[in-house]
């Protein structure tokens, strides 16, 4: 999928700021710094407004740009608690799995002290338990 430069540029921040805040944060206050003495400047000299004026349009500006911060921050809450709530089911769900095939096993090995059992059958059985346990260790690594 093809994206545009601007949304190339949104993920881009996106992805530093969530790698390195501290840093994110010293270059998103250079932005907002330089932004409101661009402002500044341009109503100072071009449009030659009051300052109360040029403090609503500074105000305006930066305010724009923390509801689009604010925004992004809102956002990533809401997707970690999506995923917290799909690691909640899929702990849950695996330790289902676990307990049934915890029972499968357990009766497997009852079979052993039958007579007449079917000893390849019966290995066959323990070792798919063991590789289903082994997948679901695996999932319980993923968690972390």
């Amino acid at each position: 999928m093809v994206s545009s430069p601007l949304e190339w540029l949104r993920e881009q921040v996106k992805n530093l700021a969530l790698s390195k805040p501290r840093l994110m944060t010293v270059v998103v206050f250079f932005f907002l710094y330089t932004v409101s003495n661009s402002v500044h400047f341009a109503t100072a000299t071009v449009l030659k407004i009051s300052p109360f004026w040029q403090m609503l349009v500074m105000g305006a500006v930066l305010a724009t740009f923390t509801s689009l911060l604010i925004y992004e921050v809102v956002q990533q809450h809401r997707r970690v608690a999506e995923l917290q709530s799909a690691t909640k089911v899929a702990r849950t769900i695996r330790n289902d799995i676990n307990n049934a095939f915890t029972a499968i096993r357990l009766s497997t090995e009852k079979l052993r002290e039958l007579k007449g059992y079917d000893e390849i059958s019966v290995r066959n059985i323990l070792s798919q338990a063991t590789y289903v346990r082994d997948a679901l260790n695996k999932l319980a690594e993923l968690e972390k």
